[in-house]
């Protein structure tokens, strides 16, 4: 936050594109970097790491950053694509890694495949597309559910309390 607050506009957009950008090259060399030293769970201490998970924090703040609307074509483009990027692979994962289809091809803290490095980044993109989507539809039932003041309330209170669980 503090960073943030200092930055301008233009300067916090470079920088979400670069934590994005940065996030699974970070991974790669933690991975890297946790093998030589013969560490154990390797998998679970990357998706544990909180500087290994800031594209999550990138991909939410793009949309107000960037004013990203779901009416705009070219978005909605590309995020079918991310999106069949996303499907295609975690369908890849499950038939070729055995993967079970609870995981959707992505299971937490795997590191077969190189998993690590850019599962997360397609699990954070899909989901800012899935927010996205839902701030687009704001006269859906699901939208007025989701604005509901008890609801609202629970995940303010929550979020806090997801954060810092670990």
């Amino acid at each position: 936050p503090l960073v943030i607050f200092f930055l301008n506009k233009d300067q916090l957009k470079y920088l979400l594109i670069t934590i994005i950008i940065v996030c699974p090259v970070f991974r790669l060399l933690i991975y890297d970097w946790l093998l030589q030293s013969s560490y154990q769970d390797i998998g679970q201490t990357i998706y544990r790491l909180t500087p290994a998970q800031l594209d999550a924090f990138a991909f939410g703040a793009l949309i107000p950053d960037f004013e990203l609307k779901w009416n705009n074509v070219l978005l909605k483009k590309l995020s079918i694509s991310f999106l069949l990027l996303f499907i295609g692979l975690g369908i890849w994962n499950m038939i070729n890694l055995n993967l079970g289809y609870t995981t959707l091809g992505y299971p937490i803290g795997g590191i077969d495949n190189n998993q690590h490095v850019w599962s997360y980044t397609l699990i954070n993109g899909s989901s800012a597309i899935l927010i996205l989507y839902l701030i687009g539809q704001r006269t859906s039932k699901l939208s007025q559910l989701m604005e509901n003041r008890v609801l609202v309330e629970i995940g303010r209170v929550s979020y806090g309390m997801y954060v810092y669980h670990w």
